[in-house]
């Protein structure tokens, strides 16, 4: 079920903590060949893992690759990979995915481009626009402690597709506990938001990720993808 919420009036919000994934090359839009040249700047999880995987419009697995680096969790990672891939055609569009998980598996933050895929030397690089944030978390802060059976999310997005936003409660053992749909404004338009999510009964104090992210069709998969670490107390 979608949820249809007021406009709250705009005030300056706490940024995320520093963007766990940052796609410097190729940008989106960019027509590229095998193989791909990619270069990030990546926080990767507690199991030091970079995963980057080419989905085409069918939602097909074009390509896949599973990279660890050596790096302390907080820092950010300087990484670059060539990514092979064949298509039957002469051309397709694909969304190219970088994720990263957390200890227990649970998603922590993913960034998605779309491009050209070509078989010949037709290769067309888009310049890099300047980078703004997608969302900016008020409420919940991170590591806070909540009661209640519910839990207000209160900031601002900036849409990166016309899909609603999707907010969701991930406890310790994987467990979905609790979400909902946020519908939003135009791509790119800034859009303050305020949203009451409930969650499961739980009798103990649990390790929960708020994971808030957004998808884009024809793929099916997430374009952009944060998570705030909290906790639930009964």
């Amino acid at each position: 079920m979608i949820i249809l919420i007021g406009l709250l009036p705009g005030e300056l919000g706490l940024a995320l903590p520093s963007a766990e994934i940052t796609i410097h090359t190729p940008i989106s839009g960019s027509t590229v060949i095998s193989p791909i040249d990619i270069t990030a700047s990546v926080t990767p999880g507690a199991d030091d893992l970079i995963r980057i995987s080419l989905i085409d419009k069918s939602r097909n697995l074009l390509a896949r690759q599973l990279i660890r680096v050596d790096s302390d969790e907080f820092n950010p990672e300087q990484f670059s990979t060539q990514l092979m891939f064949e298509i039957p055609t002469e051309s397709a569009e694909a969304l190219l995915i970088i994720s990263t998980k957390d200890m227990n598996n649970r998603p922590l933050s993913e960034r998605a481009i779309t491009l050209s895929l070509k078989v010949n030397n037709e290769v067309v690089l888009e310049t890099q626009s300047p980078e703004t944030p997608w969302l900016i978390v008020d409420t919940p802060k991170p590591l806070s402690i909540h009661h209640g059976g519910s839990l207000t999310v209160s900031g601002t997005v900036t849409p990166i597709s016309t899909k609603p936003l999707i907010l969701e409660l991930f406890t310790d053992s994987g467990g979905l506990i609790g979400s909902k749909q946020l519908t939003v404004g135009n791509t790119g338009l800034e859009t303050p938001f305020l949203v009451t999510l409930t969650y499961s009964f739980i009798d103990t104090t649990r390790d929960v990720r708020l994971v808030i992210r957004q998808t884009m069709d024809p793929f099916g998969q997430n374009v952009t993808l944060d998570s705030i670490p909290i906790y639930l107390a009964p």
